[in-house]
């Protein structure tokens, strides 16, 4: 992560301390791990993904709704947007 909604952080009962650097796959339930990679990387070839994924705060997994779009600059997908 390199930003993060304060709305995400709220719902997750985790600080910016705590997700900033953070590889995404961290905060996604083991159980999801390999969907959440398989639409990641399909995000970053230039597709717009949406998933349920089982997402890790403070207080353990909970069912999310995730949309995925890639970020580009200067025609390059330079990486992902996840919401």
């Amino acid at each position: 992560f390199t930003s993060v909604n304060p709305g995400f952080l709220r719902e997750a009962g985790l600080t910016l301390e705590q997700v900033l650097g953070q590889d995404f796959l961290s905060l996604v339930d083991p159980i999801d791990r390999d969907l959440a990679d398989r639409d990641m990387r399909a995000t970053l070839r230039g597709e717009r993904r949406r998933l349920q994924v089982r997402c890790l705060g403070a207080s353990g997994s909970r069912l999310t709704m995730v949309a995925t779009a890639p970020f580009e600059e200067g025609g390059q997908i330079v990486g992902a947007l996840g919401i």
